[in-house]
């Protein structure tokens, strides 16, 4: 079980997370301090928990054009530590934010995404290992319990907030979305070198593809334009977020976070040869030999 977290305190102004009225619920989440394994790059990760109160929170909505004005809610976005400019945003109720789409906000300033507001709030543990899965596999599994049980089981670091299924990120693995052109055309490549993509679909951005990546660099690479970098923590099929349900491009298997951390294409192969996860600098490399120049 998941400690408690010390309660929320009042940040002074000028801080990167507001000050809210005593009348209102808090920003971030408490934090709560456990250990998580996870088998990407081959060894253990440790560290907080998927839901980091101490990492800063910054007001994100859509720009005014991008979205109906119903959809124009302030979204609360962790920023984890070593974020880079640029980066898209995953807001704690799941939506995904790209920051060429998005303004920021002031408390108060618009209306508030309630899920976000609850989510922040509410973070458990997975349950307990799924004994069996659906005929298709996990593809088809829609309870997100027993869904966050199987990848629990699998050794991935994963965690329930409310009925949403999240993968911790940090510090191993790295998200890149890709439009959906370019990732196929990087999946053809990257089947050539021996390495298996892992993608999903989110709703927020339908004309892309959600790639991870393992071996993440410290800094990342010079990516074309049009590709985002995700760090932190990211929502996992079957998780509803506000725009709808997400969706694997492939179903998954259980090693599919697993790498050796050797690096490059030198890295783990299974049986069938494949290696089980691309790593960061495949993923760049496979991205630079199908759009070798950035687009004018």
């Amino acid at each position: 079980m998941i400690p408690e977290g010390p309660r929320p305190r009042r940040v002074p102004p000028g801080d990167s997370v507001p000050a809210r009225d005593p009348g209102t619920p808090p920003l971030s989440a408490a934090r709560a301090d456990t250990t998580e394994h996870s088998c990407a790059n081959g060894h253990p990760s440790t560290g907080p928990a998927l839901v980091a109160g101490a990492w800063p929170v910054v007001l994100l909505r859509y720009r005014p054009g991008i979205t109906g004005a119903a959809a124009r809610v302030a979204h609360l976005v962790p920023i984890p530590p070593g974020n880079q400019a640029g980066s898209a945003g995953v807001a704690y109720c799941g939506a995904l934010l790209r920051r060429d789409l998005v303004e920021t906000v002031r408390p108060g300033q618009g209306t508030p995404c309630a899920l976000c507001v609850t989510n922040c709030r509410t973070t458990s543990p997975p349950p307990a290992p799924a004994i069996a899965l659906p005929a298709g596999g996990i593809a088809h599994e829609t309870d997100p319990q027993k869904a966050a049980g199987c990848y629990h089981a699998w050794g991935w670091p994963v965690a329930l907030r409310g009925e949403q299924v999240w993968l911790k990120l940090d510090p191993d693995i790295v998200a890149l979305i890709i439009p959906v052109s370019l990732a196929a055309q990087a999946t053809r490549i990257l089947n050539r070198w021996r390495c298996r993509p892992l993608a999903l679909i989110h709703p927020d951005v339908p004309e892309h593809q959600v790639m991870l990546a393992g071996e993440r660099h410290s800094v990342g690479p010079s990516y074309p334009r049009g590709v985002h970098r995700i760090t932190g923590a990211l929502p996992l099929p079957p998780t509803v977020v506000p725009c709808g349900p997400l969706s694997w491009v492939r179903p998954p298997r259980a090693n599919a976070l697993c790498l050796s951390g050797f690096g490059g294409l030198s890295g783990f192969r299974g049986p069938s040869g494949m290696r089980s996860l691309c790593g960061e600098f495949d993923v760049f490399a496979a991205l630079r030999t199908a759009l070798p120049y950035p687009p004018a």
